[in-house]
């Protein structure tokens, strides 16, 4: 009897916890073999060294001897002659990924389509969104953003084009590109790169403008972390042109816009005869950006704003 007793309390105190941990650490060890697959490649240096050729090689080439491709594998289109002669972001850094936001995920969890080797040539970069950001990722979807890279503008920007790669931080990070003391460059720095708008104005012009005004001088200058920034005018991800009415600074937009931050001031303008032609329909009506400007916006007590109206 004590002997059954025994075998019995054998069993719950060593053969069910360690059954149990198996179960519980078999998910860990599959996402550990996935990630170490992939890092076989990308984790090597000289990747970011490797020529177009020998990059194709790479995918195209079926690893097991053994076994022939399955009749759905990726085919592997000829080299098209324009592909960059390296590229340096397919080598990834484990150290990268241990300190971002992303670092419990698994590199197939954003990368679906290469969780089978060898996966194929193109790798579709818009999957944030699958399982993740969906909201954001439709915010994104329906701005001039996106529709700019449907139209193949290379100067369109993706998730990764403000956020980084695989060396992400946290926008509340210092050193996150997207921080508040940080973001106005972001945007300012691809934005100066582009051409005269439809109404002939310089780009590079209204960003100067901007850094020049009373809201970019907050945080440049006093650190002041709740100061407008573009994205705080414009939207982060849900950026549309200015005549577009589902614009945050669409005209009629404006004096809710502002109106985030000078919440003050704008209940006052609402019982303006400004803000009451407005709520009328008057298209005429002024609204905050024709006393005070959009980008170079400078203190109501100031001469340079007195003089400027």
């Amino acid at each position: 009897m004590l002997a059954a007793m025994m075998a019995v309390l054998w069993v719950v105190l060593w053969v069910v916890p360690t059954i149990a941990n198996a179960q519980w650490s078999q998910p860990e060890e599959e996402e550990k073999d996935s990630d170490r697959r992939c890092m076989q490649c990308h984790g090597q240096p000289h990747i970011a060294e490797l020529g177009p050729d020998e990059r194709r090689s790479m995918v195209g080439t079926w690893l097991d001897p053994d076994t022939p491709p399955p009749a759905d594998a990726p085919e592997i289109e000829p080299l098209a002659g324009d592909e960059e002669p390296t590229r340096p972001a397919l080598f990834v850094l484990h150290e990268d990924l241990a300190h971002s936001p992303h670092a419990d995920l698994r590199c197939i969890d954003c990368h679906e389509d290469a969780a089978r080797l060898p996966h194929a040539v193109r790798l579709n970069r818009a999957t944030c969104a699958s399982a993740c950001h969906t909201e954001v990722w439709d915010d994104y979807a329906e701005g001039s953003h996106r529709e700019a890279y449907d139209h193949d503008d290379e100067r369109a920007p993706t998730c990764v084009s403000c956020h980084g790669g695989h060396d992400m931080h946290a926008i509340d990070d210092r050193d996150a590109p997207q921080h508040r003391l940080n973001r106005l460059f972001l945007c300012g720095d691809c934005h100066a790169k582009h051409g005269p708008s439809r109404e002939g104005v310089e780009s590079a012009a209204r960003v100067r403008a901007y850094l020049d005004s009373a809201h970019a001088k907050a945080i440049t200058e006093a650190g002041l972390l709740w100061a407008a920034t573009c994205a705080d005018c414009h939207d982060a991800h849900r950026v549309h042109k200015a005549d577009d009415p589902r614009s945050t600074v669409y005209r009629e937009n404006i004096p809710e816009t502002c109106g985030s931050c000078h919440e003050g001031i704008t209940e006052i303008y609402e019982h303006s005869v400004h803000g009451k032609l407005l709520a009328e329909g008057d298209e005429n009506a002024p609204v905050c950006t024709d006393c005070h400007t959009a980008h170079s916006i400078t203190r109501a007590s100031s001469p340079d704003f007195m003089l400027d109206i």
